[in-house]
């Protein structure tokens, strides 16, 4: 019977101590709590819309010059909405150099609302993980996600109030940041979520579709080698471009290893869901795995830093909207 570790307490409270090990990613997990004023429906995966609605209210907060591409505005490198939502690529970076962004270092979570329709009246919650520097851009969130609320949600844009912000704290004693409209703490330490023994069994559990590529030839067949080394290139980037201290580590090492784990259960199926993309005004098809994974500590041990880390960072295509999002179970 699957049950989960004892580190699940963590899992929706990530700061229950801290990681003296080398493997560190300092983060903050906030819940928004709004009040609906109408009638809501939400997708399936929710995530994809408070993306989008999310990352245009921020940018109408933010921006200060006429430019429609980032690309070619002269504070590309230093705003709040290119830091949090564009991600362009830092020209000094020694990593990425192939590429003009870089993963953004805000993740949205999943909640699984009992429902994917909200009444009038009735409160729901979202939550948001910001890694690193970029808590210090708590207040300019805030003030967006209170922006989207009042622009609208869902296929027929429903404001929505937002009553409340905390930060998730152990055993649920989580800070309050914000009610009211009145902030009672603006400034937050960012901590690395403390790592529990790593159980002599456990469960990856899927709780939204993973992309592992974006070729599809690369993606119609599970590869769990290219997986784990997601969960290394997740934490590694972020801790890169988005803390004082990068991550050490020999990739190539663990590379190797990753190709040897051999798995003692792998069931998943492709599922396929649809998003829409408020830039190009379509809606297109994403691909990604959804299932378990079962595997022995003595053979990811080397991964379970990164695999542990990883649940409030997701992996994998799209990411900081909600996908790739996973659980750690125990196996008895």
């Amino acid at each position: 019977m699957d049950t989960v570790i004892k580190l699940n307490a963590n899992i929706q409270h990530p700061h229950a101590g801290f990681a003296e090990d080398a493997v560190a990613l300092p983060l903050c997990e906030y819940r928004f709590t709004f009040q609906a004023l109408g009638d809501i429906k939400f997708p399936a995966y929710e995530g994809k819309l408070w993306h989008s609605v999310f990352g245009n209210a921020l940018r109408q907060n933010v921006c200060v010059t006429p430019q429609n591409k980032c690309e070619r505005c002269m504070l590309l490198h230093d705003c709040a909405y290119t830091l949090l939502f564009h991600g362009p690529r830092p020209p000094q970076s020694e990593k990425m150099r192939r590429y003009n962004t870089i993963p953004v270092p805000h993740v949205l979570r999943h909640r699984y609302h009992d429902a994917t329709s909200i009444k009038n009246k009735q409160t729901f919650s979202v939550d948001m993980v910001l890694v690193g520097r970029a808590n210090s851009e708590l207040v300019r969130v805030i003030q967006a996600m209170q922006k989207a609320g009042q622009h609208g949600i869902g296929p027929e844009r429903t404001q929505a109030q937002l009553l409340q912000v905390e930060q998730l704290q152990p055993q649920g004693l989580n800070q309050l940041i914000m009610s009211e409209g009145q902030m009672h703490c603006g400034v937050v330490t960012p901590q690395t979520p403390r790592l529990p023994e790593c159980p002599q069994r456990l469960k990856i559990q899927w709780r939204a579709p993973y992309k592992q590529s974006n070729q599809y030839e690369e993606n119609k067949n599970f590869s769990l080698s290219k997986m784990l080394m997601a969960t290394v290139r997740r934490v590694s980037l972020l801790s890169y471009f988005y803390t004082d201290k990068a991550l050490e580590c020999d990739f190539k090492a663990l590379k190797e290893q990753a190709g040897e784990v051999q798995a003692q259960a792998i069931n998943v199926h492709m599922h396929s869901d649809r998003r829409y993309s408020a830039s190009s005004q379509t809606s297109f098809n994403i691909q990604g795995w959804l299932g378990s994974i079962d595997l022995a500590r003595e053979d990811i041990h080397a991964f379970y830093p990164y695999l542990y880390l990883s649940q409030w960072l997701n992996i994998g295509k799209n990411a900081s909207m909600g996908y790739g999002q996973y659980r750690l179970l125990a196996l008895t």
